[in-house]
């Protein structure tokens, strides 16, 4: 995942999960933005390439989002789609 598609993918969480946001955006727009984010979620190679960047990022929001994809993709039994070494890593 290029680092413009995780650029996308904070400022999506970001428009959608700040509070800020959330007093000057309608619910339909927050409706569609996390749309897109969780369409993100489902494809595992990108929900998988989202993960660390994420949880390193210094928003508690996008941190969060991070975990629950991770959270997410374990529940599933999605993990075993990692090689052994992403997996330890």
């Amino acid at each position: 995942m290029s680092s413009l598609d995780v650029a996308h993918a904070i400022a999506l969480i970001q428009a959608a999960y700040a509070p800020a946001s959330s007093s000057s955006a309608s619910g339909t727009a927050i409706q569609t933005l996390q749309s897109t984010l969780l369409a993100a979620q489902r494809t595992p190679a990108a929900a998988w390439a989202l993960v660390v960047p994420l949880l390193s990022h210094p928003d508690p929001n996008v941190q969060f989002f991070g975990a629950h994809t991770a959270h997410a993709k374990i529940a599933r039994g999605e993990l075993s789609s990692l090689s052994m070494e992403e997996q330890a890593g």
